[in-house]
This record gives C-alpha cells, sequence and structure tokens, in this order.
C-alpha cells in the first residue's frame, strides 16, 4: 500500500540522490537517470518496500530508491491546548522538563491556546514543532490535541469520494490510490494535514490518501484519544487481563486509573516493582486539568477536580520508582475511558 512520508536526513547531508537499484553501491550504472536529487522536506510516496530500501515517487512523477532510514512520517497539524493555569506556553531549545538555564527559544517564544503547529518528530513526551509564523521548537505533547476527526459529507448528490495521491483537481491520470479507494458519505476520517483546499486523511480502515476539505465536516463530539501505559507487577497481571484496569481508591492527583504517555517510564515502573508487565492503552481523556507542578505538594483541587467538571488530570510525578527524571502522569477518573490494546511482559503463576 501506498503511503506518504517527508525525506529528511540527519547527517548534514541536504539532498539525496534517487537510486534504480537497491543497492549501497555509489559506483556504476545505480542512480536515476539526470541524476535526480530529492531534498530534506519534501514529500514522497513510498510504493513499496526492499530491505532497507524504499521504491518511491517524487511529486514530479519521478520513481527510484531511497533508504528507508532517510524517511519520517509526514508532519501532522495539532492544536496547542493546555488545561487549568496556562494560556500560553513557551518553546523549548530541547526536549527537557527543566525551567532553569538555556532552555527556552529565543525571545521566549510563546504559543498560545489554540494556535496550529506542525508537529515534526516526537521524542518522548515532546515534539518539535513548527509555529505558523516560522519558529521552531519543542512543546510538551500533553498539551497538543490530536489530528482532527472529521466526517465525510458531499452536498453535490455524490455519494462517495475516491482517495487521491496527490493534491490535485485534476482527474486523469495516476492520481487515485491503489485501488480506487472510496470513501462513503457519513464516515469518519482523521485529517493529518492540510494542504490548500485539501487534506491528507487516514480511513478506519488505515488507508492514507487526500480529499477536498470541503467534503470534510467537523464532527463534534468525537473524542480524542491518546496512547499511554501502565507499568505494573506481574502479579496484578492476571487480575488485569480478566476484569481490566480498575480505578485505584487514592493516589497522588486522587482515584482513578493512573498511566503515563511515556511507555520507557511504564517499563522502568514495572521492572521496579517485580516481574515487569506493562499495558499499552487507548484512552479518552476528555477534559483534563494540569496541575503541571513537578513537585510531591499538590493544591487542594487533588480531590476535586472530577467533581468540577473535568474527566482527567495530569501532572508531573517528581522521580520514583526506578525513574530518575520527573515523568508525565495522568489520572482518568472513568476506568471505561482506557481501553488495553496490548500486554507485554511476565504474568505471575497463581500461589
Amino acid at each position: 500500500m501506498s503511503r506518504l512520508v517527508l525525506h529528511q536526513r540527519d547527517d548534514g547531508v541536504a539532498q539525496t540522490l534517487l537510486r534504480k537499484a537497491a543497492t549501497h553501491a555509489r559506483d556504476g550504472d545505480v542512480w536515476v537517470d539526470g541524476r535526480t536529487c530529492v531534498p530534506n522536506g519534501e514529500l514522497v510516496t513510498v510504493l513499496r518496500r526492499e530491505a532497507e530500501f524504499g521504491w518511491v515517487r517524487t511529486g514530479a512523477g519521478v520513481e527510484g530508491y531511497l533508504k528507508l532510514s532517510y524517511l519520517l512520517p509526514p508532519p501532522e497539524e495539532a492544536k496547542v491546548q493546555r488545561h487549568g493555569q496556562g494560556q500560553t506556553t513557551m518553546l523549548r531549545k530541547v526536549a527537557t522538563h527543566a525551567r532553569d538555564g538555556d532552555v527556552w527559544v529565543d525571545g521566549r517564544t510563546c504559543v498560545p491556546n489554540g494556535e496550529l503547529v506542525t508537529v515534526l518528530r516526537r521524542e518522548a513526551e515532546f515534539g518539535w514543532v513548527r509555529t505558523g509564523a516560522g519558529v521552531e521548537g519543542y512543546l510538551k505533547l500533553s498539551y497538543l490535541l490530536p489530528p482532527a476527526v472529521a466526517k465525510v459529507q458531499r452536498d453535490d448528490g455524490v455519494a462517495q469520494t475516491l482517495l487521491r495521491k496527490v493534491a490535485t483537481h485534476a482527474r486523469d491520470g495516476d492520481v487515485w490510490v491503489d485501488g480506487r479507494t472510496c470513501v462513503p458519505n457519513g464516515e469518519l476520517v482523521t485529517v493529518l494535514r492540510r494542504e490548500a483546499e485539501f487534506g491528507w486523511v487516514r480511513t478506519g480502515a488505515g488507508v492514507e490518501g487526500y480529499l477536498k476539505l470541503a467534503y470534510l465536516a467537523a464532527e463534534e463530539g468525537v473524542p480524542n484519544k491518546l496512547l499511554m501505559f501502565h507499568g505494573t507487577d506481574g502479579a496484578n497481571a492476571a487480575g488485569i487481563i480478566q476484569h481490566g484496569l480498575r480505578p485505584s481508591a487514592g493516589g497522588r492527583l486522587g482515584p482513578g486509573v493512573y498511566l503515563t504517555p511515556d511507555q520507557t517510564v511504564a517499563n522502568t515502573i514495572a521492572k521496579h516493582r517485580g516481574l515487569q508487565f506493562v499495558l499499552e492503552c487507548e484512552v479518552t481523556p476528555g477534559k483534563v486539568y494540569n496541575f503541571d507542578t513537578g513537585t510531591g505538594a499538590l493544591p487542594a483541587q487533588k480531590q476535586t477536580w472530577a467533581a468540577s467538571g473535568f474527566n482527567a488530570a495530569q501532572s508531573m510525578h517528581p522521580p520514583w520508582a526506578g525513574v530518575d527524571a520527573a515523568f508525565c502522569e495522568y489520572c482518568i477518573h472513568d476506568a471505561a475511558a482506557v481501553r488495553v490494546i496490548k500486554v507485554e511482559g511476565f504474568v505471575a503463576k497463581p500461589t
């Protein structure tokens, strides 16, 4: 299945020659005619994969091999949204929770709630983003809403729409996604990014392609979903597998299900507690109260955020259970908002 990706090298080289063959050789007749170069930042379509290489098509329609290590997921749009006390967020130079020293982007650039940014890459709990003004820096991923969900809805009497490979109004030539995939009216799609009058979307079946933005209606009430992790002792595994995660009666942020968006943190906590057992979960957090204190002391809202209309609470947890740095912690009030999608680790034998 074809997939759009971003060409981006991290070795200081600004462009890459397309190859005729999936080889590391640089001598002989290995280069595409004309020695076509693909610059960093260009989007290409991966048509197939062979070992460490991908056969790609550029925007100009030229095809050839590129190393897969030079290809990244395409950038996504996200909306900055902090809950609680912060209405703006400063961009960081480094992916750190530290607030002291030379960690802020020059000019202490602030990004207000509601601004759209482009997420260029992810590092643990942070995303390297580009603002609309072109300034780049790190923001916490917990401050970024996932890509928007929209409903396909045409008002011209046509009941379905073909996905396109390229953001074009043309209907002739090789513009359609393989298999001429159709998306019917009423189907929900995830809008990963926008280009002029088009959106690059992912269907429920995982197929990606372009649709006209005019055919997409914002779907109110569709919950955002986040990927989070819960690390525990394998002695608890059997009960979790049988009954699912149950909310704790208490805890640092009050009663609820405790998770972190950082898998490394969950792994460390699980290992520290005994037999390593980690759950990967799809979470619908809803409205989040953000403490973000980074200390052991929390304000009185610890016990009242759920009663105040919030569905979850978030805070920076100080170093704990083998984790040697502050980490992001969520408490989800309703266990029904947490769906276990994968388990990994050891299950203790019954005694």
